[in-house]
C-alpha cells in the first residue's frame, strides 16, 4: 500500500511541473519574451493547479480518520507531500527555466482537426450541467459515507480461496485467541 501511495504522489507531483513546462513551452513557442512566458504561465496554471494539490491533499487526508495507524499515517505524509511538491514546482520550475531557458522557440503546431476542437470546448459549453452531475455525485458520495467502513485486517484483503487465507479461517475457528498471541516457554521466572 505505502508503494501505491509513493507512486500517486510522485506521479502527481510530476503532472504540477509538466503543466507548468508544457504551458510555459506553449508560450515561447508564440513568441513571448521569457519573463512575460513565466508570467502568464503563472497566471494561466497557477490557480488550477492550487485546486489540485488542494483537492488531493484534502483526498489524502481523509485517511486520518481511520483506525488503521499506517494508513492514516501515510495519508498525512502524503497530504503534506502534495503542499510540499506545489510549492517545489511554484519555486523550482520558474528558477529552472530561468536559469536555463530553452534556447528557441518551436515551429507552432497547425490547428486542431475539427472534431478535437471541439471536444476541447465541450467542457465550457456545457459546464452547468457537468456542475449539476458533479454536485449530485458529491451528494450520492455524502449519503452512503454513514455506511463505509474500513477493515484493517489484512487476511481478508487477501483471495479467500487461497490455501493460507482458508488455513487461517479455520484456525481462527478452533481458537481465536491462539492467532493473536504469542506463547513462550521460558526454563525459569528470571529468564522469562
Amino acid at each position: 500500500i505505502s508503494s501505491a501511495f509513493s507512486v500517486l504522489v510522485i506521479g502527481l507531483s510530476v503532472d504540477f511541473g509538466l503543466h507548468l513546462c508544457i504551458t510555459y513551452q506553449r508560450r515561447i513557442d508564440e513568441g513571448h519574451p521569457h519573463h512575460e512566458a513565466l508570467r502568464s504561465t503563472g497566471e494561466m496554471v497557477g490557480t488550477s493547479l492550487l485546486l489540485c494539490a488542494f483537492t488531493t491533499s484534502i483526498a489524502f487526508l481523509a485517511f486520518q480518520f481511520t483506525e488503521f495507524a499506517a494508513i492514516a499515517e501515510l495519508g498525512l505524509i502524503c497530504g503534506a507531500g502534495m503542499a510540499v511538491s506545489l510549492v517545489a514546482s511554484l519555486s523550482v520550475i520558474p528558477a529552472v527555466l530561468t536559469l536555463w531557458p530553452p534556447l528557441t522557440a518551436r515551429r507552432v503546431p497547425g490547428a486542431l482537426p475539427e472534431f478535437l476542437e471541439s471536444a476541447c470546448e465541450l467542457p465550457a459549453r456545457h459546464r452547468r450541467p457537468i456542475i449539476a452531475f458533479s454536485i449530485a455525485l458529491s451528494l450520492g458520495a455524502l449519503a452512503v459515507l454513514p455506511k463505509v467502513s474500513f477493515n484493517s485486517n489484512p487476511v481478508e484483503v487477501r483471495d479467500p480461496t487461497t490455501e493460507s487465507a482458508e488455513l487461517f479461517r479455520e484456525l481462527l475457528e478452533e481458537d481465536p485467541e491462539a492467532l493473536f498471541s504469542l506463547h513462550f516457554a521460558a526454563p525459569d521466572r528470571a529468564t522469562a
